[in-house]
């Protein structure tokens, strides 16, 4: 089940990252209840899924530089003779939200503004 708990710190790690609010690497890794070392370890892991990570030591989070999204299915059957004692299925799938990072300037800003609201 351990590959379970990663996947799922994995989820975690990608919703902060997509709300830009993560903190500091030690900040976050308190709120995941991890290790800073572990932390790394599932960031190098999404680097791996191609995820475009960077930080941003202004504003003191993580966040994508461009559309990244993980979608997680598990299903585990547990099955003893001719019966299914057990059965887990799960999906998440969020809609693909546009990060506005690093578009401040006003004629950036006011137009990714428009196209979110139309």
């Amino acid at each position: 089940m351990n590959n379970l708990k990663q996947i799922e710190q994995l989820r975690k790690l990608h919703g902060m990252i997509k709300l830009e609010n993560t903190g500091s690497p030690k900040m976050m890794a308190k709120k995941m209840h991890v290790s800073e070392r572990q932390l790394y370890n599932l960031i190098d892991q999404l680097r791996t899924m191609d995820a475009p990570i960077q930080f941003n030591r202004r504003a003191n989070t993580y966040f994508y530089t461009c559309d990244f999204e993980l979608l997680v299915n598990i299903s585990v059957k547990v099955i003893q003779g001719n019966q299914v004692l057990q059965i887990y299925a799960g999906e998440k799938v969020k809609p693909v939200s546009r990060s506005l990072h690093g578009l401040c300037r006003r004629e950036n800003y006011l137009g990714q503004v428009m196209t979110f609201i139309r």
